[in-house]
């Protein structure tokens, strides 16, 4: 009995990915012709099963050649469209966090600190003179301009050293409670997935990474605690410190040293701010979608900073989401 590979009575799992060839050969008589069907295999881009039972040397040739190009994996040619292929989106690039008050509610403790430093030198600190003295601004300027005329550049940064050690320590000791924003990890996590995939897309699918950074006004010891009591360091390639650049928080420097070191322009990337001076920051380096995250300000504050969107926490936003902002910006 012999039967031919085009034999449409055999039966096929699924046209689109595989072919199944059925052969039987008996009787020295019997022979295959390798020139039809070998082209006819590796055109196809199909997964071959087969069985082809044969005693003769001619067709024992067959099947080790068979066994070779059966053996090697490929990719459908017929069905391109791979459903769990990532999405190629059209703009986003980039991601850039700012820290306190964003990635996690800081303010609540940074307030309390204040209001307890600050008492010696006769300053009663409420939240109208917090929002207005002390949110979103380094460390350097805050205290230059709060602490007696007399005190050296020297003294006044290590004053602020020492305010942010008693923050670090209210957190280590549980004395104040430090967690991540609602739906932060979520989208942390997504765009890790997302970065993971890519690296497992076809040859000759073209897509980018978004790469991501924070950007903040913190001192190092503080912004590295806390992304790693966050356990969020590893999310990020790396933080940009505002008292290392040339200019903080509301100048620009700190926004486009982090486009900078990802590689992304401002139509490109989203700016994730709590506070008008980190969003007049990323407006002034030319981020064209800033979210603002309203943690402590509201939506109008915000808004006349610089902001282009307004959320509570970062629930609900997606990848898809910020990239469809960034083609309507």
């Amino acid at each position: 009995m012999k039967r031919s590979f085009a034999d449409n009575s055999y039966p096929i799992r699924n046209p689109a990915t595989h072919i199944s060839i059925y052969s039987v050969f008996e009787g020295e008589g019997s022979s295959i012709n390798l020139g039809r069907v070998l082209p006819f295999l590796l055109t196809t881009g199909r997964c071959v099963n087969c069985l082809l039972i044969s005693s003769t040397s001619s067709s024992k040739a067959f099947l080790a050649t068979l066994a070779y190009f059966t053996s090697v994996s490929r990719l459908p040619t017929e069905n391109k469209e791979d459903m769990s292929a990532p999405p190629k989106f059209e703009k986003l690039r980039g991601l850039l966090f700012d820290i306190d008050g964003t990635l996690a509610e800081t303010d609540s403790i940074h307030f309390d600190i204040f209001k307890e430093v600050l008492i010696p030198f006769g300053y009663n600190v409420d939240h109208e003179f917090y929002q207005a003295k002390v949110s979103g601004r380094h460390n350097p300027v805050i205290f230059r301009e709060l602490l007696p005329k007399e005190y050296t550049t020297q003294q006044v940064l290590d004053f602020g050293e020492e305010k942010e050690a008693v923050f670090r320590q209210h957190i280590s000791s549980g004395k104040s409670k430090l967690d991540p924003t609602l739906g932060l990890l979520e989208l942390l996590q997504s765009n890790k997935e997302y970065n993971d995939s890519i690296k497992r897309t076809p040859v000759g699918v073209s897509l980018r990474s978004v790469r991501s950074i924070c950007v903040t006004n913190a001192c190092r010891a503080n912004a590295e605690f806390m992304v790693d009591h966050l356990k969020v360091a590893d999310y990020f390639e790396s933080i940009v410190i505002g008292d290392e650049c040339e200019r903080g928080k509301p100048h620009p420097d700190p926004y486009l040293e982090g486009m900078k070191r990802i590689g992304v322009s401002g139509y490109e990337c989203v700016a994730f701010e709590d506070s008008p001076a980190g969003v007049r920051s990323a407006a002034a380096a030319g981020i064209k979608v800033i979210v603002g995250i309203m943690s402590t300000q509201t939506e109008e504050t915000l808004k006349a900073a610089g902001a282009t969107y307004f959320v509570s926490d970062f629930s609900g936003i997606t990848l898809k989401l910020l990239d469809e902002l960034l083609q309507k910006a």
